[in-house]
């Protein structure tokens, strides 16, 4: 079966989805570190307990950027596994922003990947999309 324009566009909307996260990954890294490790100066415990924190929001948010890859991939290669990944993936991207929302930043800084989820997981709900990738 030929791959649908709408499903090569997923593919790429989920390829800059997941540049995205990384870049949030990094930047946890990047300016979570730097405030542990300040806070780490005046006590030590804290800064330990927050660098622990930095470190395993960095790992989720890095992951989600691997799941979207992943999705990008196999939705390129409309592979069947594909579809339940990019639904599964486009959950975890709405709850990671959801999480970034509720912590480091704002539903105007979160906003570009929590619609783009949102709208990615509505459109892999439609019928001829779910056909392209084996599913009824």
């Amino acid at each position: 079966m030929n791959r649908p324009f709408g499903v090569a566009v997923l593919a790429i909307l989920s390829v800059v989805s997941g540049l995205g996260f990384l870049l949030r990954g990094l930047l946890v890294v990047g300016i979570g570190g730097g405030i542990a490790a300040v806070v780490g100066m005046e006590n030590p415990g804290g800064g330990s307990v927050l660098t622990i924190l930095v470190i395993s929001l960095a790992i989720l948010v890095v992951m989600v950027a691997f799941f979207d890859f992943w999705f990008a991939w196999g939705a390129w290669h409309l592979k069947p596994w594909a579809w339940s990944w990019g639904v599964f993936t486009q959950i975890s991207n709405v709850v990671v922003s959801l999480i970034a929302v509720m912590g480091w930043g704002t539903f105007r800084t979160q906003r570009f990947h929590l619609l783009l989820a949102i709208g990615m997981l509505l459109y892999l709900m439609l019928p001829g999309v779910k056909r392209a990738f084996g599913k009824s």
